[in-house]
C-alpha cells in the first residue's frame, strides 16, 4: 500500500458523502480491487447501479498513510513541505508512522519518559517504540472512528467513567497493546453489523476479555434515530448477513433488526 496525490483525490471524494457512484469513483479496475480487499472501501451492488462507500478501515488508513488529512496532503505544493508534514522526501510514497492515537482529559502515565493530559480535541500521537506501561487503575476505552478521539469527552455525557480513562483510536498498533496490557478495557462500537463483527472477530482475537460498551439508553436511540436507508445498505454488503457469536453481539442484531437501523458511533456525539 502507498500514499500519493492520486489516491489522496478518489479518498477524499468520499469524505462528505455516504457513498458514489462505482464509476465516479474510478476506472481504475487494479486499484479499486486493491482499496475493496484491504476494506478501505465497500462496494454495493443496487439495482440502479454498483456504489461506494467508506470501508471499515477506510478511517485507519487515512490516519495511516495520511496522518488524517488529506486535505492538508493535497494543499501540499512542494516536497519541502511533505517533509515538514510526513517525514519523508519521496512525495508519491510517504511512509505510515506506526503508533497510537490517544486522548485523555486525565493525566496518564504512559510510561518513564510520556506523560499526557490533553485538552478538548488535542489528540497525542504515540510512536510504536514507546513501552505502554499504564497504572492498574486506568480504564482504556477503544473507538472506533477518529472523530470519536477527538470529540471524547463528549462521550462522559452517555457513559459513566469512575476511573481515569484512556481513550484510543483502533489501528494496529491498539490491537498489539491491547494483546499484553492487564488493563481492564471496554470498546465503542459502531453499533451496526460491521461493528459487531469487528468486535468480535477482531477485538476478542486479541483480547477475549474485552467489554463492549453499550448505552443504558441504546433502546431510546434506536426508536429515534434515522438511519433506516443505513440499515437497508448495510444488508446488501458483502458480511452484511454476519451471524454474532457473543449474547451482546446477538442482542444488537436484534435491536437493529427490531428498529430497521443502526447507530453510527458519531452520534453519542450529540
Amino acid at each position: 500500500m502507498k500514499a500519493s496525490q492520486a489516491r489522496a483525490k478518489l479518498l477524499f471524494k468520499l469524505i462528505d458523502v455516504d457513498s458514489m457512484t462505482l464509476s465516479s469513483f474510478s476506472k481504475n479496475k487494479a486499484l479499486i480491487n486493491e482499496y475493496k480487499n484491504q476494506k478501505i472501501i465497500n462496494i454495493i451492488s443496487l439495482p440502479q447501479g454498483k456504489r461506494v462507500q467508506k470501508g471499515e478501515y477506510f478511517q485507519s488508513h487515512v490516519e495511516r498513510y495520511y496522518q488524517g488529512n488529506l486535505k492538508k496532503f493535497l494543499m501540499t505544493e512542494n516536497r519541502a513541505d511533505l517533509v515538514k508534514i510526513y517525514g519523508d522526501d519521496k512525495i508519491k510514497h510517504v511512509a505510515p508512522q506506526e503508533g497510537l492515537f490517544v486522548w485523555s482529559k486525565d493525566a496518564i502515565v504512559l510510561s518513564t519518559q510520556t506523560t499526557i493530559e490533553n485538552e478538548e480535541g488535542v489528540i497525542t500521537f504515540v510512536h510504536h517504540s514507546v513501552d505502554i506501561n499504564l497504572e492498574g487503575n486506568v480504564l482504556v476505552v477503544g473507538v472506533e472512528n477518529f472523530e470519536s478521539l477527538v470529540k471524547a469527552k463528549s462521550l462522559y455525557k452517555t457513559f459513566n467513567f469512575a476511573k481515569p480513562v484512556l481513550f484510543i483510536y483502533r489501528n494496529s498498533t491498539f490491537l498489539t497493546l491491547i494483546k499484553k496490557i492487564k488493563n481492564n478495557i471496554e470498546y465503542i462500537p459502531d453499533y451496526d453489523i460491521f461493528g459487531i463483527r469487528i468486535y468480535e472477530t477482531e477485538i476478542l482475537k486479541y483480547n477475549a476479555s474485552v467489554t463492549l460498551l453499550i448505552p443504558s439508553n441504546i433502546e431510546d436511540i434506536f426508536d429515534t434515530i434515522n438511519t433506516h436507508k443505513k440499515y437497508i445498505e448495510q444488508k446488501h454488503m458483502k458480511g452484511g448477513e454476519y451471524q454474532a457469536v457473543t449474547q451482546v453481539g446477538r442482542e444488537l442484531i436484534g435491536l437493529m433488526k427490531k428498529y430497521k437501523c443502526i447507530i453510527p458511533q458519531e452520534y453519542l456525539h450529540g
